[in-house]
């Protein structure tokens, strides 16, 4: 392999996956890209539980039944009932989450809360149209303001919501430690299966680079949404946000990977690819948005835009983040909380991270959530 040339995706797969990550991988790209990965798939029935296991990790469930349904035959029922279970009962909480969402946004709307809402249901309809095809864990809302933290608590907090994050009362010091540690405050509804995570910034620590950020609600949209009027992103900026949020976690889920495919592929024709690029140059998650298409290329056979040429020729640094990405997928759950998997993953962000200050951000966040645990905050709310 010449040393200009990134890495195909065979050559990396052979370094990560076992036969039934294979098998698994091979199920998606063939669902989703028949006209190009139109080969037989081949699975050993021993394989068959492995496969189920890998699509509750990469929350694929849908695909994966979609395609034991059309193309596999002599399935045990067993194993499609499985599927179809898990399918059933996230069409239910997706159901559950919508109503949570839209009554949220009607009492954040009533109150003149400056936000947006990221994911979740608004995104499986734009981008699915059906609530069981995308997997929804919580409801995700951005403050547009660090300032509001307080409000939107005090909100949730008459709402039977319940602050996971310890030492998070109003204006103190313990508060200040947590939202320069972290980016998002939890919230969870005793009895009712759902949590929420209030993003306090869109993008890591900004304590040197929080510049950055400074206009990047100056373009909210409103939609109306079953009814409801709620924010929103621009399309150029929210692409730009699933891609960085997807790198961030190496892609360890597949399904945040494909939902940027799917985004791109609904939206490309209508976003500025001008807009898309100024946008990731300016937030410095160029790399972020790089690695996506480059990761949606060798998996989904998505062609990169020639807006990216020149920054994948850097071969040495995608072919790390590439292996790094890989190796992330093919984890088992629970391996992702080791020192080792630590470790490698702050290397990986450090990676992506543009510029010294970026990366002093990054360090002093990690530092401060560690701080944290010394801590130890007494009482939740």
């Amino acid at each position: 392999m010449s040393k200009k040339q990134l890495p195909e995706y065979s050559q990396l797969t052979g370094r990560w996956f076992n036969a039934q990550t294979t098998a698994f991988m091979n199920i998606l790209r063939n669902i989703l890209c028949p006209e190009r990965f139109s080969a037989e798939v081949s699975i050993s029935p021993e394989d068959y539980p492995a496969i189920v296991d890998l699509s509750w990790r990469h929350k694929t469930d849908y695909y994966v039944h979609a395609w034991f349904q059309n193309i596999e035959k002599g399935i045990p029922s067993e194993i499609t009932q499985k599927l179809k279970d898990r399918i059933n009962r996230q069409a239910a909480r997706g159901l559950l989450r919508l109503n949570e969402l839209l009554q949220l946004c009607r009492q954040f709307n009533e109150q003149s809360l400056k936000y947006v809402v990221i994911k979740g249901p608004h995104l499986a309809q734009l981008l699915y149209s059906k609530k069981a095809v995308k997997f929804s864990v919580d409801l995700d809302f951005l403050m547009a303001s660090e300032k509001d933290i307080d409000i939107f608590r005090k909100e949730l907090l008459k709402t039977g919501y319940k602050c996971v994050e310890q030492g998070m009362k109003a204006q103190t010091w313990k508060q200040k430690m947590i939202t320069l540690a972290r980016r998002e405050i939890h919230f969870v509804k005793a009895g009712a299966g759902i949590a929420i995570d209030l993003h306090t910034r869109p993008f890591a620590n900004t304590l040197f680079t929080k510049g950055l950020y400074s206009g990047f609600f100056s373009d909210i949209e409103q939609v109306i949404f079953e009814g409801v009027t709620i924010p929103v992103l621009p399309d150029e900026k929210y692409f730009v946000y699933l891609c960085y949020h997807g790198a961030c976690h190496q892609f360890s889920r597949l399904a945040w990977l494909m939902d940027i495919r799917r985004f791109y592929e609904l939206r490309k024709s209508s976003m500025e690819a001008e807009r898309i690029i100024r946008l990731a140059e300016l937030l410095k998650v160029k790399k972020s948005l790089a690695l996506a298409f480059y990761m949606m290329n060798l998996l989904f056979g998505t062609e990169i835009p020639g807006f990216l040429t020149n920054e994948l020729q850097k071969v040495k640094l995608y072919k790390a983040l590439a292996n790094a990405c890989f190796r992330s997928i093919n984890l088992k759950s629970g391996e992702d909380l080791t020192i080792k998997a630590r470790v490698i993953r702050l290397m990986f962000l450090l990676s992506i991270t543009t510029g010294v200050f970026g990366k002093i951000d990054l360090i002093i966040s990690v530092m401060m959530r560690h701080l944290l645990k010394l801590v130890r905050p007494n009482g939740s709310q």
